[in-house]
């Protein structure tokens, strides 16, 4: 029974909540969608369009690079990040703070935002 809870109830969050709403787009790709809901079955007429406008390839081209060069640097701050922060036994907890402040900061600020506090 604790398997099923520690193992079914993620897998289950997980097909709601992002293999569901994928599934669904798939599903949608196919069909023509001027409004809300879908009017007419188009095949791959949708993907032809895409793939023979120009801008495509540029915009596939832009996100490879985006991506190929902020990812390995992401991971490399982090990482130096964490190393300086357990290698230093004095100001350890200051450093640790540090690295948690702007995520904090960031929450509380958006949570502002939206109750109307900070406008």
């Amino acid at each position: 029974m604790l398997l099923v809870l520690w193992v079914g109830l993620p897998l289950g969050f997980l097909g709601v909540f992002a293999l569901y709403p994928l599934a669904y787009q798939v599903y949608g790709s196919f069909f023509n969608w001027p409004q809300l809901k879908p009017t007419a079955f188009s095949g791959l007429q949708n993907f032809h369009y895409l793939f023979a406008n120009p801008m495509t390839g540029s915009a596939i081209a832009h996100t490879g690079v985006y991506v190929g060069l902020t990812v390995p640097l992401e991971v490399a701050l982090g990482l130096a990040s964490a190393w300086v922060t357990l290698r230093r036994r004095h100001g350890q907890a200051l450093l640790a703070i540090v690295f948690v402040i702007p995520i904090a900061c960031q929450r509380s600020f958006r949570r502002g935002i939206y109750s109307g506090d900070l406008l």
